[in-house]
C-alpha cells in the first residue's frame, strides 16, 4: 500500500488543529480567565475574577473583585450565570446567581460611584426598567459611603421579567450626621413585589435623636403598605393601588425662627372696628401657635390612592398634634372619609370633607369643617387660594374681652396677598 505525501500532511494537520481545540477545550476556563481579565484592565475597570467552568449552557465565576481589595466596590463569592448554546456569543444571558454579594458604593456631590469602576460622566438617563433576564442573590450586603455618613444593611433580590420580581432591604442602626443635622436610624425594612400585574410595597423606618437646624425629633416612626398594579412589570411603570401610611413623631419641635414663620400665616391685618375686636385674639392665637410649634408629638395616619402620578390621602381617624402645654390639633374627616389630593406636578392640593379642631394648653376650642379647599397656581404662576366650610370658635377671653363666633357658612379666597372672607353666622362679644 503506497501512502501519499498530501494525505499525510493534511491527516497531521487534522490532528494538530483537533488538538488544539481540544487543549483549548480542555484548557477553556483558564484562557476565559485571562481574556476576561485583561478585558477589564483595557476597560478602565480595577478588578479580577477568576472563571471555574465553561460549559455550553452556563459558565460559573468565583473570587470576583472590582476595587481596592480592602474595600472593593464589587465582590462575590460565586456568580453562576446561565444562557443557551451559543446565545452568550450575541450577549444573551438567561439568569445570573449571586453568591456572597458585596456592593459598596460612595454618594458625594458628583454623584454615586463603584470603586474599582470608572465614573459615568454622561448622567445616565432614560425610562428605568428591570432586568432582561432572571436574578438570585440573597444575603446581599451593601454599603453607602456618603459625606453623612455610612449606611448598610442586607438586600435580597429574586425574580426575572416573565416571574416577577421581589426585593428586601434591612438597614443596620446607623448614626448619620452633617453640619448640624444628625439622626439616629434604629431600624429600617423595604420590600417591593410585582408579579402577574400585582405590585405590593411595605416599609417600616424607625429613627431617633433627629437633630435639624429648623426641626427636632426624639423619635419617628414610619410605616407604609401598598397594593397596586403594574401595566409593564418589565418597565416598572403605570403603578397605580393603594396603601395605608402611619407616621407618629414624639419629642418633636421646630426651631424658634421655623415655630414663628409657621405663626406668622396667622398676622391677618384686619380693618374698621373687626379689626380692634380680632387683633387681639389674633395676637394670643400667634404667640400659642409658636410656642406649641417649639415642642410636640403627633401622630398621622391615612389611607393612600395613587393614580397618573397623582397622590390622593384619605385620612383615617384622628389625626393629632399634641402641644408640651396640652393643646391639642385633631385633623379628622367630617363624615366617613375626607380626601387630600396632592398633585406636585401640577402644584395643585385639595382637600374635601376635612374638620379641624383646637383645643386644650391655653388654646382657644375651635372647630371649622372645610367642604371644598384647593391651592392651585394660575396662569401666570400666581398662588391662589379658595376654602368653603363652616365653624365655631366657643367664647374666648383675652385681655378681658370675650369673643366668639358661629359660622353657618363662610368662604375665603386668596390671590397675590389679598385675601377676601365671606361669612354668614353669629358673633358674640363680652367685655
Amino acid at each position: 500500500m503506497r501512502l501519499r505525501p498530501k494525505l499525510i500532511i493534511w491527516s497531521v494537520l487534522l490532528v494538530l488543529v483537533l488538538a488544539g481545540l481540544g487543549a483549548l477545550w480542555l484548557f477553556r476556563a483558564p484562557v476565559a480567565t485571562s481574556l476576561g481579565n485583561q478585558v477589564m484592565a483595557w476597560m478602565g475597570v480595577d478588578g479580577a475574577f477568576t472563571i471555574t467552568a465553561l460549559e455550553l449552557d452556563h459558565a460559573e465565576i468565583e473570587g470576583l473583585v472590582i476595587g481596592p481589595g480592602e474595600a472593593p466596590g464589587v465582590a462575590a463569592e460565586r456568580i453562576e450565570v446561565r444562557y443557551a448554546p451559543l446565545s452568550a456569543l450575541v450577549g444573551r444571558i438567561s439568569g445570573v446567581r449571586l453568591e456572597g454579594l458585596q456592593v459598596r458604593a460612595v454618594w458625594d456631590e458628583s454623584g454615586v460611584s463603584l470603586p474599582g469602576l470608572p465614573r459615568n460622566e454622561g448622567g445616565g438617563g432614560g425610562e428605568p426598567s428591570a432586568p432582561s433576564f432572571a436574578i438570585h442573590a440573597e444575603d446581599a450586603r451593601f454599603a453607602v459611603v456618603t459625606t453623612a455618613g455610612e449606611i448598610s444593611g442586607e438586600a435580597d433580590i429574586v425574580g426575572g421579567p416573565e416571574d416577577g420580581w421581589r426585593a428586601a432591604v434591612a438597614l443596620a442602626p446607623a448614626s448619620v450626621s452633617r453640619g448640624e443635622a444628625g439622626m439616629q436610624i434604629d431600624s429600617g425594612n423595604f420590600e417591593f413585589t410585582i408579579e402577574d400585574g400585582e405590585a405590593t410595597a411595605q416599609a417600616q423606618l424607625e429613627i431617633s435623636d433627629l437633630n435639624a437646624p429648623q426641626a427636632r425629633a426624639e423619635q419617628a416612626s414610619v410605616e407604609l403598605n401598598f397594593d397596586g398594579a403594574a401595566d409593564n412589570q418589565v418597565r416598572l411603570r403605570g403603578v397605580a393601588g393603594r396603601g395605608q401610611a402611619r407616621l407618629s413623631l414624639n419629642g418633636a419641635g421646630l426651631s424658634e425662627a421655623q415655630a414663628q414663620a409657621i405663626a406668622d400665616l396667622l398676622n391677618i391685618e384686619i380693618v374698621g372696628p373687626a379689626g380692634d375686636i380680632a387683633g387681639p385674639h389674633l395676637a394670643a392665637l400667634r404667640a400659642l401657635t409658636a410656642q406649641a410649634a417649639q415642642s410636640f408629638d403627633a401622630t398621622l395616619a391615612a389611607q393612600l390612592l395613587l393614580l397618573d402620578g397623582r397622590l390622593q390621602l384619605v385620612l383615617e381617624g384622628p389625626n393629632r398634634v399634641t402641644s408640651a402645654e396640652g393643646a391639642q390639633l385633631i385633623v379628622a374627616p367630617s363624615g366617613d372619609v375626607a380626601a387630600i389630593e396632592l398633585d406636585p406636578y401640577e402644584n395643585r392640593y385639595a382637600a374635601t370633607d376635612l374638620t379641624i379642631s383646637l383645643s386644650g394648653g391655653g388654646a382657644p376650642t375651635f372647630e371649622f369643617t372645610i367642604a371644598e379647599a384647593l391651592r392651585e397656581l394660575d396662569e401666570r404662576g400666581g398662588e391662589r387660594l379658595s376654602m368653603i366650610g363652616a365653624g365655631r370658635l366657643a367664647p374666648w377671653r383675652v385681655d378681658g374681652f370675650s369673643a366668639g363666633v358661629d359660622l353657618r357658612a363662610a368662604r375665603i379666597d386668596m390671590a397675590d396677598d389679598n385675601l377676601t372672607a365671606i361669612a354668614v353666622g353669629t358673633l358674640r362679644m363680652d367685655g
